[in-house]
């Protein structure tokens, strides 16, 4: 899945369009929020596809400040910071050592306690009802994702953002005459 990022009155070619897939639109809207927020929060929905987006003025001030963030290197210094944190998240369970009712892992799990404790509910009753502990399994030595060592990367791992990537969409900005997200 990705995010096609339409102009709305381009000036150029480069302001008629600009595509990412998730794993680069992410991270890459997260740092258009924090470089500046006040044009950012006049859009809705800039991390989905429901054609959200900003006016031609707006956009056209925040493709200066990505510009200008590139310039005076806080571009750069934001990816580094954003790779450090993003390296330092743990790795998670692998899916071969959890139990297929752990709450929360498993939609079919949690299906099945919910049933279970609903069909014991009493509404007369202020007992509190304990949800039963989850034992995890053994990892897989057979696992195709973790190889037998019970752990898989940490899924945030996989979003990435880039200078080059930062400047194709202040570019964009500069030209589009305003963007949906679509």
């Amino acid at each position: 899945m990705g995010m096609d990022v339409y102009g709305l009155k381009p000036k150029t070619e480069k302001g008629a369009y600009f595509r990412n897939n998730v794993w680069y639109w992410h991270p890459l809207w997260d740092y258009c929020c924090e470089l500046s927020p006040e044009l950012t929060s006049k859009v809705e929905s800039g991390h989905d596809n429901s054609g959200d987006g900003l006016n031609a003025v707006d956009s056209r001030k925040l493709g200066f400040a990505v510009r200008d963030s590139i310039e005076d290197g806080s571009a750069e210094i934001y990816i580094t910071e954003y790779y450090c944190e993003i390296n330092a998240l743990p790795d998670s369970p692998c899916y071969c050592t959890r139990n297929p009712l752990d709450l929360n892992d498993s939609p079919k799990g949690i299906t099945l306690l919910l049933q279970d404790l609903l069909g014991s509910l009493n509404t007369t009753s202020t007992k509190v009802m304990e949800i039963p502990d989850i034992e995890k399994k053994d990892p897989n030595p057979e696992c195709n994702t973790c190889k037998g060592t019970g752990s898989q990367p940490n899924w945030n791992r996989s979003y990435h953002l880039n200078l080059e990537n930062i400047q194709n969409f202040a570019e964009f900005l500069i030209d589009c005459g305003g963007f949906q997200i679509c």
